[in-house]
């Protein structure tokens, strides 16, 4: 995986990754942005969320459930010191679909969820994300 971070102007950057598709970042007026486009760390937030949100739905479809809808919530909180790394990340998944199945994968989900945290990410940066279901 690859990908290009391009300085526009200001502090609006673009970044292109090597399957083609490409996303604005900029920060607040206040930082000599425009509010033109995700914040890095909003990025980096969905992309946490989005790459579970995969996960969860593969592995219901591995399963055989018949998932109607999935939606992951995020938060996280930062550190109040300058690099603002995450300090916490918290993901709330709500999904709908064959009940019986879909609750046995999120609580085998849920139970491994401590071990979700990549080696390549240093663990005072980014602490194992903590994750719960509803299951509508």
């Amino acid at each position: 995986m690859e990908g290009t971070v391009t300085w526009v102007d200001g502090v609006r950057f673009v970044g292109t990754a090597s399957s083609g598709h490409s996303v604005v970042m900029d920060g607040p007026e206040s930082a000599g942005g425009q509010n033109a486009g995700l914040r890095p760390m909003e990025l980096m937030l969905l992309g946490v969320g989005g790459c579970s949100s995969f996960d969860v739905v593969q592995i219901l479809r591995k399963a055989r459930a018949q998932v109607e809808s999935c939606v992951a919530e995020l938060s996280a909180q930062r550190a109040d010191a300058v690099p603002a790394v995450f300090e916490s990340v918290h993901l709330h998944f709500k999904v709908r679909g064959s009940m019986r199945t879909i609750s046995s994968v999120c609580q085998t989900f849920a139970q491994i969820s401590p071990l979700i945290n990549s080696n390549s990410l240093r663990r005072e940066t980014i602490l194992p994300p903590s994750v719960t279901f509803n299951v509508l």
